[in-house]
This record gives structure tokens, sequence and C-alpha cells, in this order.
């Protein structure tokens, strides 16, 4: 009985996870992209991805306001 509500307390935190990487790529126009598959298969693993592309892509973003080149 505790494998199945650990089994369905994982299931609802990775697809309230999903929905909030979800929500946060469409507040921010940003593609939503494979990120909420992610999230549902790693659980937090999908959301450290998430946020790490987009400091990734913030980063390019303001390199091109500035008009420098990135890498």
């Amino acid at each position: 009985m505790k494998g199945r509500a650990v089994l369905a307390a994982t299931i609802v935190g990775h697809v309230c996870l999903a929905t909030l990487v979800t929500a946060h790529a469409l507040a921010t126009n940003r593609e939503v992209g494979r990120w909420p598959a992610l999230t549902l298969l790693f659980g937090v693993v999908g959301v450290a991805g998430y946020v790490r592309s987009d400091a990734d892509s913030s980063e390019s973003e303001y390199d091109r306001d500035r008009g420098t080149e990135t890498r």
C-alpha cells in the first residue's frame, strides 16, 4: 500500500512540475519544446534542464541586445 502511495505522489509531482514548466514557457514566449515530456519522465532533473536552457537562451539574447557575438 505504501508503494502505491509513493508512486501516486511521484506521478502527481511530475505532472505538477511539467505543468509549471509549460506555463513558464508560455508566459515568457519561449518554445515549449520537449521540456514538459522530459519533466514528466525525470521530474526535478527535467526542470533543472529547462532552467539551464533558459539561462543559456537568456544570456544569448542579452548578448544580441548588446550587439556582441556569442560563441
